[in-house]
């Protein structure tokens, strides 16, 4: 084993520990065993910034999203972002490529995934080209585990093109922003 992959899994092993505090795994089932795993595996993701360091430099080159560590301007004008909130439905790409159909109606963001299941989240319009949303709901596998009711996240317009808009999500207090495309 490497040094530096030493030093990664020492950092795992110390964000998992913090993050399962001193819960007993071995005092439940295997099947609450794997649900617990599942969800402290997905809030780590969500909440620790070292450990989405670590499993960014540990995965392949991702094509539809892309992780930064400094906020992007928004290159879009006013026009352009007035004229985001006049779609309802768009469509964009998970990590591992699947399609997600979203619905924005009613100040309500509704992810419909490949699986048949789907997320619901509330709508906040803030300044100039940002909006937040925030977690209601879902029976999204990955989804539920990486949100709480109440969690929120920042949008960002960044530029439109001809069939998609960019955008940036970020994990308010995380530090880092991942790009994506949103098409309509």
């Amino acid at each position: 084993m490497s040094s530096k992959e030493e030093k990664d899994t020492i950092k795992v092993f110390h964000a998992f520990k913090e993050q399962a505090n001193t819960t007993l795994l071995s005092n439940f089932t295997t099947t609450e065993r794997d649900s617990i795993g599942q969800n402290i595996y997905f809030r780590l993701q969500r909440n620790c910034k070292i450990f989405k360091e670590i499993l960014i430099r540990n995965s392949s080159e991702n094509k539809y999203w892309k992780v930064i560590y400094e906020k992007p301007q928004s290159k879009a004008d006013a026009k352009i972002c007035a004229d985001f909130f006049k779609h309802t439905k768009f469509t964009y790409f998970e990590t591992n490529g699947d399609t997600v159909h979203l619905k924005i109606e009613n100040n309500f963001w509704i992810d419909n995934f490949i699986d048949g299941t789907y997320s619901k989240l509330k709508i906040t319009k803030g300044r100039y080209c940002e909006f937040d949303i925030e977690f209601i709901e879902s029976n999204n596998n990955s989804r539920k585990n990486f949100s709480k009711s109440g969690d929120k996240y920042k949008y960002t317009i960044i530029d439109k093109s001809e069939d998609f808009y960019l955008m940036s999500v970020e994990i308010i207090g995380l530090g880092s922003y991942s790009i994506f495309k949103l098409y309509y």
